[in-house]
């Protein structure tokens, strides 16, 4: 009997959960995904990972959500947007406790589904949830915030998912967030979970979330042929991310 792949083993441990959660599997792909209201996608999988362990072979569950504004939906392009278990857990679970779901080890088919049906497990609580908090295009804003606050930088240079700040008009100016992420980066310093000093986070969590996201943003609103241009590249990103959906069976 061929030896069970993971891409089989993942589907067999996953598929039918996470179909009841309204997850489909995407043609051509390892992802399952879900499209919410048209515009917001999500997908869940797993990625492979060397645990650098002879005889053994390793795994993380990742998920990511984008839009259909976003600079590309084509499977190739999910990876480097998504994030793992840990990403979305960090403030679930205490610090001791994070590193046991970031990588799955397994030899053998019965250690892989024993494997898979864990990270299912911690997949079902970090992430199924979270993901149910996302119903339109400004709570998306707000999630990618807090997990993945790069997707949102660059409005000005038309990168990732930053257009989405101009097309729902938002104009927060990100300081009440910045103090949140200060304070608890500070307080993590403090437990000894991360180094640095007070300075050294301010800086990098002002560069991070200021200078990236809320003045590159402004920018487009300051001047009117770049804000055309966005505006241009809102619909033109629509309509080539919505081909590659209808591609790969999505809709």
């Amino acid at each position: 009997m061929a030896e069970l792949t993971i891409n089989k083993a993942f589907q067999e441990v996953f598929g039918k959960e996470l179909e009841t959660h309204g997850f489909y599997k995407m043609k051509r792909s390892k992802y399952y995904v879900k499209l919410i209201n048209g515009e917001i996608f999500q997908y869940i999988s797993y990625a492979n990972e060397s645990p650098g362990i002879k005889g053994y072979r390793g795994f993380t569950m990742e998920a990511g959500m984008l839009t259909i504004y976003s600079q590309s939906l084509e499977p190739k392009e999910l990876h480097r947007r998504s994030g793992d278990l840990l990403t979305y857990g960090w403030k679930k679970y205490p610090y001791e406790e994070r590193r046991k779901f970031s990588l799955y080890i397994y030899n053998d088919t019965n250690t892989l589904i024993q494997k898979l049906r864990e990270g299912l497990e911690k997949t079902k609580a970090i992430i199924i949830p979270l993901f149910a908090e996302v119903e339109d295009l400004n709570s998306y804003i707000e999630f990618q915030k807090e997990f993945r606050l790069d997707i949102l930088s660059g409005a000005d240079q038309l990168k990732e998912d930053s257009l989405l700040l101009i097309k729902t008009n938002n104009h927060d100016s990100f300081m009440g967030f910045f103090e949140k992420a200060l304070s608890e980066r500070l307080e993590s310093a403090k437990k000894g979970e991360c180094g640095g000093d007070y300075d050294y986070h301010y800086r990098s969590l002002y560069d991070g979330i200021i200078k990236n996201v809320a003045q590159p943003r402004d920018k487009v609103y300051n001047d009117e042929k770049l804000y055309a241009r966005v505006m241009e590249e809102l619909e033109r990103r629509k309509e080539q991310n919505l081909k590659i959906l209808q591609s790969h069976g999505v809709i």
